[in-house]
């Protein structure tokens, strides 16, 4: 009876250990997370770096990013063409773009376009001092500052609360966690990832590398199909 309890204290404090150390891990990677400045990510990446599109197995389109640094001044320009075929014919098209303007390492202003199909939407943020002016193709308003938007780009964005909404042009509420490790094949180059989940008014996920470079979305679409960005060049 002795020895059973003794083993029962062992393990719970093993287990008690093992949290712990979790904890520490989780935090630590957090902290780097938040450190990250807006510089240093964009350096993560080649001054144009593309990704492809995928449905049902089908490559449907790429999506680009082009960073351009000039002294304290970062401009990233991010585009996407996606176009879906039924028999080959398009039943569905969908362009993206928007630039997003940063200043010591401070998001000034994002300035995006979507058209799907032949529905354009526009969506605009400026940051000023405390505040954020978001503009869309219905609405001006003002917003507490937002510092991030859902460009993806930029690890820093998951540890915020609210994000600007590039194609709607409102502030989204967002809940963001770290599901855990994944090991993912890239063009035949092993990578270790982790994996993050989004939920709020944004449901998708994303995979960042050990390096805080993003390589990875997946979120469904309007007809509930699986959508997929994957980095070309891991």
């Amino acid at each position: 009876m002795k020895q059973r309890i003794i083993a029962l204290l062992a393990g719970t404090y093993l287990l008690h250990i093992l949290l712990a150390v979790s904890s520490t891990a989780a935090a630590d990677s957090t902290e780097q997370r938040d450190s990250i400045t807006a510089s240093a990510a964009a350096s993560l990446y080649q001054p144009t770096t593309t990704y492809s599109i995928f449905r049902k197995g089908k490559n449907i389109g790429t999506h680009t990013l082009r960073l351009e640094k000039n002294e304290n001044a970062l401009t990233v320009d991010i585009e996407s063409n996606i176009t879906v075929r039924v028999l080959k014919i398009p039943v569905f098209k969908f362009k993206y773009q928007s630039t997003e303007k940063w200043q010591d390492d401070q998001l000034v202003s994002v300035a995006s376009k979507t058209t799907t199909n032949n529905k354009t939407e526009t969506a605009s943020l400026t940051n000023k001092e405390n505040e954020s002016l978001l503009e869309s193709n219905t609405e001006k308003k003002t917003a507490p500052l937002l510092s991030f938007a859902t460009n993806h780009w930029h690890i820093g964005a998951l540890s915020q609360s609210q994000l600007f909404n590039t194609i709607t042009g409102k502030s989204s509420n967002v809940s963001i966690e770290a599901v855990g490790e994944d090991s993912l094949t890239i063009n035949g180059v092993a990578i270790n990832t982790t994996h993050y989940r989004y939920t709020g008014d944004i449901i998708t996920d994303s995979w960042y590398d050990d390096n805080n470079r993003w390589v990875k979305l997946e979120f469904l679409g309007s007809d509930d199909s699986t959508i997929t960005y994957i980095i070309n060049n891991p």
